[in-house]
């Protein structure tokens, strides 16, 4: 189990990184969270951290690393 704070940031809505997440929303079946999500990740050059099926359907369209999370039982 984790203790103490994790290094998040929160990532502002810019225009290019709307615009970015608006292309990748209509390129794959995403919601445009998960869109946002993976243009964040693709700008900073970071995988993203996930386990929804979406992204991870996705990862071969867009080019990028992903982790994905195992799912619970």
């Amino acid at each position: 189990m984790l203790s103490g704070e994790l290094p998040i940031e929160v990532a502002d809505a810019t225009a290019p990184r709307v615009l970015r997440a608006a292309s990748i929303k209509a390129r794959t079946q995403m919601s445009y969270a998960g869109a946002f999500a993976c243009a964040t990740a693709l700008e900073h050059g970071v995988p993203l951290v996930t386990g929804d099926p979406e992204i991870l359907r996705a990862r071969d369209i867009l080019g990028m690393d992903v982790v994905e999370l195992a799912r619970r039982r």
